[in-house]
């Protein structure tokens, strides 16, 4: 009987041990981002980790008031993502000589990156701290809003998808008012009365 409940007490604990194993979420981190207005500012995106290592990801990204900052302009992955699929995305064109992507303001709140590496450049098991991406904003006017990501594919050397255990934490954006500097007050009206009727005597 007591072999029996041994038995039985490292069945439950192993079986504790594959479910942690099974469930143990990854998650995303998108930075906080501070910049002024008319100004630009840069975050990045980042895997805590990747137990079975990483090949390849896609994620949705949105400005939710992009009266605040209104475009992501520059766009830079990882180096070894060497596959970037970003065709048709608002904020990604594709560069395939440098493998950076450079946009142009135009009041774009929303896209997706997605990028995949090759199997001699992926990362290996057990990597942590992966940056995915450094993003460039825009900052359009004072106030805070969020970076929103969605994730919507993240794929493991083996095969095997993260996004059911993939948590996003989104990023703040702040954007700081610059002040203008006082506009200088006008000259004072002269008030000495000898100065004034000088100043009366000069007719032509």
């Amino acid at each position: 009987m007591k072999q029996f409940n041994f038995i039985l007490t490292v069945l439950f604990i192993g079986t504790l041990t594959l479910i942690g194993t099974v469930t143990a979420a990854q998650q995303i981190t998108i930075s906080d981002v501070v910049m002024d207005e008319g100004g630009t500012g840069t975050c990045t995106i980042v895997l805590d980790s990747a137990p079975t290592g990483l090949a390849g990801f896609n994620m949705t990204l949105a400005i939710l008031n992009p009266l605040i900052s209104d475009n992501v302009t520059f766009i830079s992955y990882n180096p070894k993502f060497n596959i970037l699929n970003t065709q048709g995305s608002t904020w990604a064109d594709i560069v395939e000589d440098n493998d950076i992507n450079t946009l142009p303001l135009g009041g774009f709140s929303s896209g997706y990156i997605k990028a995949s590496t090759t199997s001699s450049t992926s990362f290996p098991n057990g990597s942590t701290n992966i940056v995915l991406a450094t993003l460039t904003l825009h900052g359009r006017s004072a106030g805070t809003t969020l970076l929103d990501g969605t994730l919507k594919k993240m794929t493991s050397n083996t095969g095997f998808n993260y996004t059911p255990t993939t948590t996003v934490i989104d990023g703040t954006i702040t954007v700081n008012a610059v002040n203008t500097p006082p506009i200088a007050n006008p000259q004072s009206v002269v008030t000495d009365k000898n100065t004034a009727l000088d100043l009366s005597l000069i007719h032509i």
